[in-house]
């Protein structure tokens, strides 16, 4: 769930099941899932250290953001902290998917995605619980905030943890401080509710010497409903579950939206991204945290006059943002150097790795480190003077378990969103949509020999 040619969302307890992570244990015999061979070493904090000489492969499922990210953030911090492996990264592309590479051979050690495509892995068998790894190697996983741990062991159902959170993703109104000028109109403001938010819309949402300037986008109508905890498939029975409260109202919310004069986007289900970051004539943009993966639009050099607020809530659950979508490192089932990756995921979700995400690019960090979840983009000088803290005013929807027919799911129900936005009931157009979806499952299903 991202900018607009993406698409970056999530029991309780967690904190208990963490406490005791760091206990020492009796360790395994070599050749054992947490074993020690020859030439381990234990680090201060009690992390124990296999050094013998390793190569591993990692894939990115999805974009790691800018270029040289995975040099400053994994390469470069590794090769400082653990000489002794040498890691081979693949990207997602045409000829070296995930398939792909299981049917050469060469399923990866580490894969890198965000937790609602946790549930495919499942399928293929590859998830693999680093908790009892992480107590024998003394791995400290009391030093993550448990929100996104709670966010991850939801995605998949159950208490196991199958990856760790590199980021924990965030939610703000980014808003064009020259429309609001423009119009009179003053600025929006921390705390506010959709309706409120709507109703400010209707303010700057205006056709002047041809051109319209929209006042505010409703983002993806699956990205709304995700902070009434909706998703489109029930991840216990992966049968779909759209006729329910919570997506009557964000359809009907995206709805009202949409409807005001002049707000209507090009294309619904629209994120708004464009409108807001390159044609500058969207006011309001509600999204998830897109700095670093549009920091150009952001620099100063881009003529865009912004700052953010918080994500707006619906009224009666004030402060609820949408689930957190962490993005996750996961070491996969079959990989033969378990230990190895575990020592990568130590170097991604260090201090000083997280130190740099946070303050370099407006990343929110995933460890509990409160001073370090305040520092958001202050090593960049246009950060500096914005509302940063807008981020974490909210606390995260409740999580639910994901399933992984969500996607083909969401490309369903936003169709029939339209359908509605065009004159269809919308009891109608959520059964037709439930319907749908789970005809689309049996399909699928069948079509793999389920």
């Amino acid at each position: 769930m991202g900018t607009w040619n993406k698409q970056t969302l999530c029991a309780i307890g967690a904190a208990i099941a963490l406490a005791g992570c760091s206990a020492k244990q009796a360790d395994p015999q070599p050749g054992e899932a947490g074993g020690q061979p020859n030439g381990t070493e234990q680090q201060a904090g009690g992390f124990i250290v296999d050094t013998t000489p390793v190569k591993l492969t990692l894939f990115f499922d999805m974009t790691f953001g800018p270029e040289d990210n995975q040099q400053n953030f994994i390469l470069d911090p590794l090769k400082a902290k653990y000489p002794h492996i040498t890691l081979d990264i693949i990207k997602r592309a045409k000829g070296s998917y995930l398939e792909d590479l299981m049917a050469q051979g060469r399923t990866p050690d580490i894969i890198y995605n965000w937790n609602g495509e946790m549930p495919s892995y499942a399928d293929k068998e590859l998830l693999f619980d680093l908790e009892p790894l992480a107590k024998t190697l003394r791995f400290d996983l009391g030093r993550f905030d448990p929100a996104p741990i709670e966010a991850i062991r939801a995605t998949t159902g159950g208490t196991e943890l199958y990856g760790l959170p590199f980021e924990s993703g965030g939610m703000a109104t980014f808003y064009n401080k020259d429309l609001f000028d423009k119009f009179g109109v003053a600025y929006p403001k921390d705390g506010m509710t959709w309706d409120e938010m709507i109703e400010i819309a209707k303010k700057v949402s205006r056709t002047e010497d041809g051109k319209v300037y929209r006042g505010l986008s409703a983002d993806v109508v699956d990205r709304m409903a995700m902070s009434l905890s909706q998703l489109p498939v029930d991840g216990r029975t992966n049968k779909a579950s759209v006729q329910t409260d919570g997506w009557k109202r964000a359809f009907e919310t995206a709805k009202t939206i949409w409807s005001l004069p002049n707000n209507a986007p090009d294309k619904l289900n629209d994120t708004g991204q464009r409108s807001f970051l390159v044609d500058k004539t969207l006011a309001m943009d509600p999204t998830n945290n897109i700095l670093y993966t549009s920091a150009q639009y952001f620099h100063p050099k881009n003529g865009l006059n912004w700052d953010l607020v918080q994500y707006p809530s619906f009224t009666g659950q004030p402060n609820v943002s949408g689930a957190l979508t962490p993005s996750v490192f996961l070491i996969t089932k079959t990989s033969k150097h378990k230990e190895s990756a575990m020592q990568v995921l130590d170097v991604v979700t260090s201090l000083e790795v997280q130190r740099k995400i946070v303050r370099e690019q407006g990343r929110m960090t995933p460890l509990a480190d409160k001073q370090l979840q305040q520092q958001l983009g202050q090593d960049v000088d246009y950060l500096k003077d914005k509302n940063m803290k807008a981020f974490l005013l909210s606390q995260p929807a409740q999580p639910k378990q994901y399933s992984p027919f969500n996607t083909s799911s969401n490309v369903i129900l936003r169709k029939k969103f339209e359908e509605f936005f065009n004159g269809k009931d919308v009891n109608s157009a959520l059964r037709e949509a439930e319907e749908q979806i789970n005809l689309d499952i049996a399909k699928q299903l069948s079509a793999i020999g389920k």
